[in-house]
């Protein structure tokens, strides 16, 4: 048996009293069956009217780190600080003592206006450091300057220092860029750690595979990871199934053009995921589940702040090789996830109303 957790990063389905984010592709793109017609067909129609397959999150904080992390069990309550005046100077001088890496900076703003006025007080030695409009942090680094495990070190440290200042931030993000600082050659998010592996071994599959943006917000200890960072990349991870087991992945466009304000190819990149399901669902085992789901939605805008994710309903598509499976309404908490994959497998009745349809 393998379960197939497809996370479509950023896709809000419904929201009682607003436009959902799918409200509002679909009436910029007229979007309808005929173009997603697989995901319509295995229960999409009924939740984007709210009749049900709906999770709405218990989070209170939309985001990717919130969604996933509830996902799996763990719901975040936490309120965070935003450093609106940079980082202390005291933790910067603890830093520098610690890892001998200078920074410039330190004060918020958005990257598009810090790092092009930055990159020029720029030295081999140095990093630029700044604060976002929300509970993020942010390192920028040329990348002949530094290798990325000394930044990732560096930024461990950096979590480590403010969590025992008492500041809670949610994330730190490192943007790796070319000489010219004209475009970012690697991202990575850097989480404050939270244990998962007990509950992922819970599971008993004899291996779990995710791919890095899971592994960044989960980071567990005997996972197979797999290097994937546009929707493409998943795709062709999963072309090359071997064995058993949980597989957890990110399919991170949707969220990538949201941020872009760019709704032809959001639409694109939910086309491109209907063809792809319905022919991954048709090379599934008889014993193989796929669930869909999406950890929060965007206002589509030019925006590449999380300040602008919702905390809306999102989809729940589960099914196997005959069918889908169905239920009225909507659930409360993204949590009822793993609630699900237990009760599959545990070969136990599906999980609070579940019914199945050939």
């Amino acid at each position: 048996m393998s379960i197939f957790l497809f996370v479509i990063d950023g896709l809000g389905i419904w929201n009682a009293n607003t436009k959902s984010t799918f409200d509002e592709l679909r009436e910029k793109c007229s979007i309808d069956s005929r173009w997603l017609s697989f995901l319509y067909k295995v229960g999409l129609k009924e939740a984007i009217v709210g009749k049900g397959n709906l999770l709405t999150p218990k989070s209170s904080i939309a985001g990717s780190l919130e969604g996933h992390r509830e996902m799996m069990g763990y719901i975040s309550t936490k309120k965070y600080d935003i450093c609106y005046d940079g980082i202390p100077i005291s933790i910067i001088e603890r830093m520098f003592l610690m890892t001998n890496i200078r920074c410039v900076g330190n004060i918020q703003g958005r990257g598009c206006d810090i790092i092009p006025e930055y990159s020029k007080k720029l030295n081999s030695e140095s990093i630029i450091l700044y604060s976002g409009y929300d509970s993020t942090i942010s390192v920028a680094f040329r990348e002949n300057d530094f290798c990325m495990d000394d930044i990732i070190n560096f930024v461990t440290i950096l979590m480590e220092e403010m969590y025992n200042s008492y500041i809670s931030i949610r994330k730190i993000i490192i943007r790796q860029y070319d000489n010219d600082f004209i475009s970012v050659k690697m991202r990575k998010e850097i989480f404050h750690k939270i244990q998962f592996d007990e509950k992922i071994e819970a599971f008993h599959f004899p291996k779990i595979v995710v791919n890095n943006k899971v592994q960044d917000i989960l980071e567990l200890s005997h996972a197979i990871i797999k290097e994937c960072n546009r929707d493409e990349d998943c795709f062709k991870i999963l072309s090359k199934i071997e064995g058993e087991g949980f597989y957890f992945i990110n399919f991170p466009d949707f969220d990538l053009y949201a941020h872009q304000g760019n709704f032809d190819m959001c639409f694109q990149t939910l086309k491109k995921f209907d063809m792809f399901i319905e022919k991954f669902w048709r090379q599934l085992r008889r014993n193989d589940y796929i669930i869909v789901t999406s950890d929060h939605g965007v206002k589509i805008e030019k925006s590449d702040l999380s300040n602008s994710h919702i905390l809306e309903n999102v989809a729940l598509l589960c099914l196997d090789k005959l069918g889908y499976y169905y239920f009225d309404g909507i659930r409360y908490g993204l949590d009822y996830i793993y609630k699900i994959i237990q009760s599959i497998k545990n070969d136990s009745c599906f999980y609070d109303g579940y019914c199945k349809i050939y």
